[in-house]
């Protein structure tokens, strides 16, 4: 076989694999084990998703490696603990959004030499807590929080860099209402925490 013809085939052989797609990028399980843990003196906790995804833009929460709504599923089983014997906690998802925006960029030749922010994400999340008691000597309760976080991303973003970006957005989010429900359980959920653990 020829020199020439080696190269053809080597070239053959190398092209598919130079424009393969790199693997999909690996992230760690948002969890939030890492927490003290509220144990409730109820006999289960219900977790209900009113947030109806439109799987359209601008909405895009379907597309984040963890959607917010399955975020606040987890926060929900790592941080409330049943340990009573009657009576149940309900997780109400009221928003759960993450919607994306395009962003103005140069245009023409200069817009070709200039790497600039091409698009926001904006995230938003909205959840309540509420325990009614089956014991009438125990009052009604109801703890809620609502977080909002943005982040741009630049021109040419590959599809691992947003799906890093937006599970970062969608941590941090979580971060931001872990501790406002921290505190607010804590607050006006006082008569039915047993402990923590």
């Amino acid at each position: 076989m020829s020199l020439l013809k080696k190269l053809a085939l080597l070239a053959v052989v190398v092209l598919p694999a130079a424009c393969a797609a790199p693997p999909p990028v690996r992230l760690p399980d948002m969890t939030f084990t890492d927490r003290p843990r509220f144990l409730l003196d109820v006999a289960q906790i219900q977790v209900v998703d009113q947030y109806q995804p439109t799987f359209r833009l601008p909405n895009i929460e379907h597309q984040a490696p963890v959607p917010p709504a399955k975020a606040v599923e987890r926060w929900a089983r790592d941080r409330l603990v049943p340990v009573g014997s009657s009576g149940n906690a309900v997780v109400t998802i009221k928003d759960a959004r993450v919607i994306e925006s395009s962003l103005r960029v140069t245009p023409g030749v200069q817009g070709v030499f200039t790497k600039e922010q091409a698009a926001r994400y904006d995230a938003f999340v909205d959840v309540s807590i509420e325990i009614k008691p089956t014991n009438i000597n125990m009052p009604e309760g109801s703890a809620s929080a609502r977080a909002e976080r943005s982040r741009t991303v630049a021109e040419g973003i590959s599809p691992n860099e947003l799906d890093r970006v937006l599970y970062e957005l969608v941590e941090g989010l979580m971060r931001d209402l872990d501790v406002q429900l921290d505190t607010n359980v804590q607050r006006f959920l006082a008569p039915y925490i047993k402990g923590s653990r």
